[in-house]
């Protein structure tokens, strides 16, 4: 995902990565870990609201800053496996896993 002149990635071996689009230089990388025992990841990165979303395939859905300086906002675990990417929709974050579909929303 690239934002504000930075790509951010979230690595198959469970590790996320800010990059400097311009010169490719590496910024930052974290080894996230949750509860699930795999951080293998397919899921792609999604932004909103300046957070860099990702799902493992164990299904914990991390939150971390796009900043260039590592910030973790959250772990939440699914409980379930998922194979998918965190969707925007019209406010909302839809997560497919394995057993069901999710939806987020900001409470008003």
């Amino acid at each position: 995902m690239i934002y504000d002149g930075h790509i951010y990635i979230h690595n198959d071996p469970g590790v996320a990565e800010c990059f400097e689009l311009e010169t490719g230089k590496l910024i930052w990388e974290e080894r996230l870990k949750g509860s699930a025992s795999t951080g293998v990841n397919w899921s792609s990165v999604m932004l909103a609201d300046g957070n860099c979303y990702s799902i493992t395939q164990g299904g914990d859905c991390f939150v971390f800053k796009a900043s260039p300086r590592f910030e973790l906002v959250s772990v939440n675990p699914l409980g379930e496996p998922s194979n998918s990417s965190i969707v925007p929709s019209n406010g909302e974050l839809f997560i497919r896993t394995h057993e069901a579909l999710w939806c987020i929303t900001r409470s008003k």
